[in-house]
């Protein structure tokens, strides 16, 4: 069975103003990372083969930080809203789904088993 995770990354970040005017929520660190990495290392970590980052709200900075994937070593590609869409219709941006993918929040951290909740 592949493994895909798609994670929503795309929000404003309104209530972690003023940092979110420079950086958007899911690149806030927490400690060594920011978050949305912490996310990737742990879906690498679990064996996920493909990441899809629903993005908007400064995306480019998002796709700078994370580009290809190849720093993190799991393949990483972009579904960019051109508009604020509601939070689970970036799906429908996403072409090549499979029937059964991971899809989660890009700014929640937590030390749940991803594969065993996929399965």
């Amino acid at each position: 069975m592949s493994k895909r995770a798609v994670v929503l990354a795309g929000g404003i970040g309104t209530r972690l103003r003023p940092y979110t005017v420079v950086l958007p929520k899911p690149l806030m660190p927490i400690g060594d990372y920011p978050i949305l990495e912490v996310i990737v290392r742990q879906l690498v970590w679990q064996g996920f083969t493909q990441i899809t980052l629903a993005v908007n709200h400064q995306a480019n900075i998002i796709k700078a930080f994370f580009g290809n994937g190849n720093r993190l070593g799991v393949p990483i590609d972009y579904s960019l809203e051109t508009k604020p869409m509601s939070t689970v219709a970036p799906l429908s941006l996403i072409p090549d789904l499979p029937e059964n993918f991971l899809l989660m929040n890009g700014d929640v951290l937590t030390d749940m088993d991803f594969t065993g909740f996929l399965q």
